[in-house]
């Protein structure tokens, strides 16, 4: 992901409606683990609170997370196990875009984790916060052994 890529065309959709339109819907959060490789920014109050007010969240609680439209999109038409599922309905989805703040403070983050990325492979005992937990996990014992 390029911060500079990422404009005020830019669509994105929320984690929970992603899951839902690849058929997870019963799985809460099933997309987040079963795809990790996908950009998902966790919306703090604020974002939560524009993402209500603009009908984009239907309650302010819990967790949410904005994922990228044409992302998720592309991974839809390259994998084969959701291709011609006729469960998926992702192509359906409608994105939104967000407001200037929003989008400065998601290009901020995208930033924090490329810089995040460059210090573990320069060699820093630190885990990528966007993989699995499971990866994490060998990065700790990583950093105990080394």
């Amino acid at each position: 992901w390029h911060p500079e890529q990422i404009n005020l065309e830019t669509l994105f959709v929320l984690g929970v409606n992603a899951n839902k339109a690849l058929g997870h819907g019963a799985s809460r959060g099933k997309i987040y683990y079963a795809h990790p490789e996908l950009f998902k920014y966790p919306a703090d109050g604020n974002d939560k609170t524009w993402l209500y007010d603009n009908k984009h969240l239907p309650v302010h609680g819990g967790k949410a997370f904005l994922m990228f439209l044409d992302e998720l999109k592309g991974m839809v038409e390259s994998n084969e196990g959701y291709k011609d599922n006729e469960n998926v309905h992702v192509h359906e989805m409608e994105g939104f875009k967000l407001p200037p703040f929003l989008l400065m403070k998601v290009q901020h983050y995208i930033r924090s984790l490329q810089s995040e990325w460059s210090h573990d492979v320069l060699g820093v005992n630190s885990c990528y916060r966007a993989v699995p937990c499971w990866l994490e996990f060998v990065c700790d014992i990583a950093a105990v052994v080394v």
